[in-house]
């Protein structure tokens, strides 16, 4: 008889089996990401969907084509020319809900 390994997760005991099953992982797939993480935990956060932050009106104040920043109201074109940083860049770091004086700073410090 073959015993199967155990792994421990949320306090709980389960085989790999059992938590493909509960966490509605694919077995293989489970399995992968265990023998590339070594740790039932990372392969589970490696299913989990990418998490999305919403910009907040008061961290983006866009008044249809323009945006509102250190006293001036220009278009993005505007700030890519002003800041000489690309349009994509800064359409991206807004998305991601930046606040606008990190937006629109020539050099970005990572937080």
């Amino acid at each position: 008889m073959k015993l199967r390994k155990n792994y421990k997760s949320d306090g709980k005991i389960k085989t790999l089996h059992q938590w493909s099953k509960i966490k509605g992982i694919p077995y293989c797939d489970l399995l992968s990401e265990i023998r590339m993480h070594g740790d039932i935990e990372k392969a589970f956060k490696a299913f989990q969907p990418p998490v999305t932050v919403e910009p907040s009106p008061e961290t983006t104040p866009i008044k249809g084509n323009t945006i509102a920043h250190d006293g001036k109201d220009l278009t993005l074109d505007e700030w890519a020319d002003l800041t000489g940083t690309k349009k994509a860049t800064l359409r991206s770091r807004i998305k991601r809900g930046w606040d606008l004086a990190r937006v629109f700073a020539k050099k970005v410090t990572k937080k």
